[in-house]
């Protein structure tokens, strides 16, 4: 079952409670290796699929981001466990270099908003908005191909409120805009990214205050759920899933990223039927986020007429 924002919920605080003991602000400031308060520069918050690794690998060598994942859910997830715990992720930190994170689960997310907005009221957010219908499958093919969901399209749309929640671009994006003031949130679009990947990496870096840098001509993490197939076992791969999310909790992750270098994933995922999508689902999904779609044009006054126009496959 997917995890909703609600962990962690009562810990508005970083620095209260036992994450920090008793020293409170004090003990924070200093031991932080991240420097003084706020000292976070900026968070690209997806919404997910929407070429989020493939920029953090392309931001990586250029700033201060988490060693081993791109997504710690620490905002989303893991807030209790102190800005230290948070801080253990990013490892020796480069003097000069933007700090920040990526993490696709933040856009929807009304608790990572207000989180980052206590902790880093001046950051920089980066978002990329995606076709919806495309986007969506996408994220869907990735949750059932892991087993975090046992259900067919169609009942997932019903039953997992993050398939559209993540889709509603124009409401959650106007509440980044209000957290942390328009001239703070970049909205940019996924076929910039995939068309002309240089270019949206320049504009990226110059948002966060990078100097140029080239990027690999092809972007290979942009959609990896090509090709995936339901899982041979929904409780081996599923246990697995569980796993990995345990490891990322304990800041484990350097497992996972040793786990995904050697292919042992490949062992547990995959063997059944490629997940496809019904054309006639996908017209019916489309003209329901048409509305969605026409407020992100009025609100950005560009033109999004390919994401209304059906498409036979996807």
């Amino acid at each position: 079952m997917p995890k909703q924002d609600t962990e962690d919920a009562e810990h508005a605080d970083p620095l209260a409670g036992a994450s920090y003991g008793s020293g409170g602000p004090r003990a924070f400031d200093s031991h932080a290796k991240l420097g003084e308060w706020g000292r976070f520069d900026f968070f690209v918050v997806g919404p997910p699929r929407t070429g989020v690794t493939w920029l953090y690998h392309s931001l990586k060598p250029h700033t201060n981001v988490p060693q081993y994942t791109e997504e710690t859910h620490f905002f989303r997830l893991y807030f209790s466990h102190g800005l230290r715990w948070y801080e253990g992720h990013f490892g020796n930190l480069v003097p000069g270099r933007p700090t920040g994170e990526t993490d696709p689960t933040y856009f929807a997310s009304e608790l990572a908003t207000e989180r980052i907005r206590l902790v880093a009221p001046h950051a920089k957010i980066i978002c990329t908005l995606r076709e919806p219908v495309e986007r969506i499958f996408s994220l869907y093919k990735v949750k059932r191909a892991h087993s975090i969901i046992p259900w067919t399209f169609e009942e997932a749309l019903e039953r997992d409120p993050e398939l559209l929640d993540s889709a509603r671009y124009a409401y959650h994006l106007a509440r980044w805009q209000k957290a942390f003031g328009v001239e703070n949130v970049l909205p940019t679009f996924h076929h910039d990214l995939v068309n002309h990947p240089q270019a949206y990496v320049d504009r990226v870096g110059a948002f966060i205050g990078l100097p140029h840098f080239e990027v690999p001509p092809y972007p290979k993490y942009v959609d990896s759920s090509g090709g995936l197939t339901y899982p041979r076992s929904d409780k081996w791969t599923y246990g697995l899933a569980r796993v990995a999310e345990r490891l990322k909790a304990h800041r484990w992750g350097f497992l996972i990223h040793a786990a995904k270098r050697s292919g042992m994933g490949k062992l547990f995922m995959g063997g059944g039927s490629e997940i496809k999508l019904d054309p006639e689902v996908a017209r019916r999904l489309r003209e329901q986020l048409t509305p969605e779609i026409e407020a992100v044009e009025a609100m950005l006054g560009c033109d999004l007429a390919s994401w209304k126009a059906s498409k036979e496959t996807l």
